[in-house]
């Protein structure tokens, strides 16, 4: 390239305005692919906390669903002691 012609075009002032620009431009897609770095890696961290959350949903719902089979249990037995208590009574009923 011919020297002269490059300090002309340094001189310019459309090129150093064009220039400056260019490195603007360079700048900001620099800090957006920050900002998509930033933003992929929080992404991340949501979904890891998601999938704990419904990890422990699960055992919550596993540990709701024991202790209502056990409490259904304890009624059941509960009542199957009242019946026998009630049935008792009226048949010393009877033998009297």
């Amino acid at each position: 390239m011919n020297p002269g012609k490059q300090t002309a075009n340094q001189d310019d002032p459309e090129v150093a305005a064009i220039t400056a620009e260019i490195e603007e431009l360079r700048r900001l897609r620099e800090t957006l692919r920050r900002y998509q770095e930033t933003l992929e890696n929080a992404l991340k961290e949501h979904n890891l906390q998601v999938e704990q959350i419904e990890k422990n949903t699960e055992k919550q719902t596993a540990r709701l669903a024991a202790a209502h089979t056990s409490l259904a249990h304890q009624y059941q037995v509960e009542v199957a002691k009242q019946h026998l208590i009630q049935t008792r009574k009226q048949l010393s009923t009877l033998d009297d």
